[in-house]
């Protein structure tokens, strides 16, 4: 492995704007890598932004070099986009290469302290309906808000258009909107100082989705909000159930699903090379400490297990598809 990177570059090219999560991500591995690879390899990222990553994988399934000097990093969405049948995806997921999963993320979802909620369980004596505020409607969170209201019987009115959670959070401050989403990191930042001050109230966290036995948990570092599951268990006195809840994993397994892909067909040689430096990357101290800061779990899925995430984020049940696309014509 050491004789087949010397002297490359490697084009870790990334499906999204500057500044996302996915982007800060592919930067700080862009460091770690190149010290990593047997030979010395130059990792140099490259942002190729469009359609929630689907114009980054149609070249590097269609364009790119196949020799393992380029690969991509997508935001979780790719997922969705291809339980949807979005138009404009030129690539067959199946068929590319995995080689990379963090550990997902989830979605907080909070009210405008004008609702007067004192606890989440008040979200059910909310006379008028909810507005719920997102950047798009298909978009994880925005999906989790929606099918969690629906399944409690929540009337709510999702309002598109934001641009990322900080709008969201000076509409509902506003009034503008009652309700909204962020991540649980950016939570414990933004959100519960307002909270404390009566402004915010939290209503559920999606939980996480741990790939080891298909199981929801709750975030550790937010006990203090409960999860849908507990939430519609106060409400209901009974575990949520049906195509909705199936649904539920989808968003859930895709969140923060930043899969790092190789092109088919690139030779045995260059994937054993790459194993061998993300292996490195992710055992330095310093790498997990960096990503860590930008809220991206340090845990790595790398080979086998990276194949069986993507396989798994990338297959639904009909029913819970179904499911999700009703409740999207809403």
């Amino acid at each position: 492995p050491e004789a087949y990177y010397r002297g490359k570059r490697v084009n870790l090219l990334i499906g999204t704007t500057p500044g996302s999560s996915a982007d800060l991500l592919a930067r700080v591995m862009s460091r770690y890598l190149s010290k990593y690879i047997p030979g010395g390899a130059t990792v140099v990222a490259q942002n190729m932004p469009g359609g929630g990553s689907v114009t980054m994988m149609n070249h590097l399934y269609n364009v790119a070099d196949r020799d393992g000097t380029a690969m991509g990093i997508v935001v979780g969405g790719i997922y969705m986009r291809h339980h949807f049948d979005v138009r404009g995806i030129r690539h067959n997921l199946r068929e590319m290469i995995p080689i990379f999963n963090p550990e997902g993320g989830g979605a907080v979802i909070y009210a405008g302290g004008h609702l007067g909620l004192k606890e989440p369980k008040d979200i059910m004596k909310v006379q008028q309906p909810v507005t719920f505020g997102y950047q798009t409607p298909e978009g994880n969170s925005a999906i989790l808000g929606q099918a969690g209201f629906t399944m409690l019987g929540v009337p709510y009115r999702g309002i598109s258009g934001y641009k990322g959670s900080h709008d969201l959070i000076l509409a509902v401050e506003r009034g503008e909107l009652d309700a909204g989403w962020n991540t649980p990191g950016a939570y414990q930042i933004s959100i519960k100082p307002k909270i404390a001050a009566g402004i915010m109230a939290p209503i559920f966290q999606s939980g996480l989705w741990r790939p080891q036995d298909n199981s929801i948990v709750p975030d550790p570092a937010i006990p203090e909000v409960p999860t849908f599951g507990e939430l519609y268990r106060q409400i209901k006195g009974a575990d949520p159930s049906g195509p909705l809840w199936d649904a539920w994993f989808m968003p859930l397994i895709s969140y923060a699903r930043y899969t790092i892909f190789f092109p088919p067909g690139v030779p045995q040689a260059a994937i054993d090379a790459m194993n061998i430096g993300l292996e490195g990357m992710c055992a330095d101290p310093q790498y997990q400490s960096d990503v860590q800061r930008i809220e991206i779990d340090r845990k790595c899925y790398l080979k086998g297990e990276a194949r069986a995430i993507t396989e798994r984020s990338a297959s639904a049940p009909a029913g819970a598809v179904k499911a999700l696309e009703a409740l999207l014509r809403k």
